[in-house]
């Protein structure tokens, strides 16, 4: 890669480092049990769909915007 002239973007020093406000994906964790990674995911999807406001839905919570437009998405109804 070098004598081409391609730089590997995804080995740089300090990457992995954990940085305050970096989001921790649960996802990626190695558990220690299935209830521990049940727990981990848990607490990952309710801290993203109830309580963190995306910009993407105008600063509302993704439990916020289905249930507050829920009879404009149509989500729940029989299509004929």
């Amino acid at each position: 890669m070098n004598r081409m002239g391609i730089e590997a973007i995804y080995l740089k020093p300090n990457t992995s480092k954990k940085r305050p406000k970096h989001p921790v994906y649960p996802y990626l964790y190695a558990y220690d049990s299935v209830s521990a990674a049940k727990q981990g995911l848990e607490h990952y999807l309710t801290k993203h769909n109830q309580q963190r406001p995306h910009s993407s839905l105008d600063r509302m919570t993704p439990d916020e915007f289905y249930f507050d437009n829920r009879s404009l998405l149509c989500i729940g109804e029989k299509r004929t």
